[in-house]
């Protein structure tokens, strides 16, 4: 990642949307987004993507694969990718990376871009990362659950005129941290519209099932089996319990109620 690459896209993300509301608009779905709430981090990708899209050469923005785009910003191709977080308890941003995606950024020259916005706020903070500076993950410790290599990252902004520090919190102690200098770290601020879009993927939480404590009401099965074999009722509930699951429900849960013993029948 060069210097002319950095400065071209922070120029880009340093120019507000246009458009009266953000575009493009993202879906709601059920799925979660790790420590924050709802679409919120859904909601500052597409902010960040609407800028790039309205400073670049029209149709050449393009995604490549999950959070990798390429365009032609200032008559030159630019290769990037998103890591984006709003919200943690620290308010430290942090993030995932595997090593194949390493390999990938390093032979693509893809600049690495990671986006914070804390809740309370409308300022984004923009830390443009080398590949290079992730190291070997290979050679590192990871997590020992990932089918590749993967070690989680932190940065911890210093100050505004020092920059910041990359950490591999999966590595050891005494490990160097890498400086992500003021050349390398853009501060922008959201418009109005921009600002109420993120708020309103703050709000959009899921639909859990009441059981677990949320809205929707527990499903209550009686049985009477008749003259049923044991595999027709189970096959029967199984399929019942499918059906929930499609509605949002977290499935059946069995419970045997007047069950009976003969006197003399040894169980």
């Amino acid at each position: 990642m060069g210097s002319d690459d950095i400065a071209i896209l922070k120029r880009a993300l340093q120019r507000p949307s246009k458009s009266a509301v953000v575009a493009p608009r993202i879906e709601v779905t059920r799925k979660g987004c790790g420590h924050s709430s709802g679409e919120a981090p859904r909601a500052l990708k597409a902010i960040l993507l609407d800028r790039l899209k309205q400073a670049s050469e029209p149709g050449t923005l393009k995604q490549v694969s999950g959070d990798s785009y390429k365009t032609v910003l200032d008559d030159r191709p630019v290769s990037f990718t998103f890591r984006v977080t709003t919200s943690r308890l620290d308010n430290r941003p942090w993030f995932n990376v595997s090593a194949n995606e390493v390999d990938q950024w390093l032979r693509d020259g893809t600049s690495v871009i990671v986006a914070q916005c804390l809740r309370s706020t409308n300022t984004v903070w923009m830390y443009f990362i080398d590949a290079s500076w992730f190291g070997d993950i290979r050679q590192r410790r990871t997590k020992k659950a990932e089918g590749v290599p993967t070690a989680l990252f932190e940065i911890r902004q210093v100050s505004e005129t020092d920059g910041a520090m990359l950490y591999n919190r999966m590595s050891s102690s005494n490990e160097a941290a890498v400086l992500i200098g003021v050349e390398n770290v853009l501060r922008i601020t959201l418009t109005e519209p921009e600002h109420q879009f993120l708020q309103d993927g703050y709000k959009t939480e899921r639909i859990i099932d009441r059981t677990n404590g949320g809205n929707i009401a527990p499903l209550a099965v009686l049985i009477q089996p008749g003259k049923a074999e044991p595999e027709h009722i189970a096959e029967f509930l199984a399929e019942l319990s499918t059906l929930y699951r499609m509605v949002g429900g977290s499935g059946i849960n069995f419970q045997l109620a007047d069950v009976r013993q003969c006197q003399g029948v040894v169980a």
